[in-house]
């Protein structure tokens, strides 16, 4: 009988056992090593920079605080001569109920990282006729001055058909 230690010389053996090695090796995912951006801060919108169907309607003073807290996301959004409202979301890809406004409009979101964009899909009903369905991805420019928000819109109060709106916040100093 022939030992499979003895008929394999040092060089082999040492390939051998790298190779199992390597096998049983767990290669991280590249995008769960991958620092996700830092979105936190005071964001104003520039309006000029706004792009969205002809009967939507215009912002023109509006900012955004949002609060990065590992998984945990707080955004405060102040409309001049509005309410100001925070959501609240979890990077964890499960439903959470993100919005309490009221017991008619209480929005829930799903919100996960694609990369280096910030995901969040969102359901708003407000009365039995009056719901939202969208989803908006937060992408910061490389120099992270700038922040654009892309929403797309299946179902909305505003329109029957599909739709998209881009909104582009620049940094304000603290």
């Amino acid at each position: 009988m022939i030992s499979l230690s003895r008929s394999l010389s040092p060089f082999p053996r040492t390939l051998v056992v790298a190779f199992l090695l390597l096998l049983c090796w767990e290669i991280p995912d590249g995008d769960a090593q991958q620092a996700k951006p830092n979105l936190s801060g005071s964001w104003r919108l520039i309006p000029a920079k706004t792009v969205h169907p002809q009967w939507w309607h215009e912002m023109k003073d509006y900012s955004c605080v949002i609060k990065v807290d590992g998984p945990k996301i707080s955004m405060t959004h102040i409309h001049q001569g509005g309410p100001i409202e925070t959501e609240v979301y979890f990077t964890d890809d499960k439903e959470h109920l993100a919005s309490p406004l009221n017991k008619e409009q209480q929005m829930r979101a799903k919100t996960h990282w694609d990369g280096n964009v910030l995901v969040i899909e969102k359901k708003r009903q407000a009365g039995a006729s009056r719901a939202r369905v969208w989803t908006n991805r937060y992408e910061l420019s490389e120099d992270g001055k700038l922040l654009r928000v892309s929403g797309h819109y299946l179902k909305s109060s505003f329109s029957d058909q599909p739709f998209d709106v881009i909104w582009t916040f620049e940094k304000q100093p603290r």
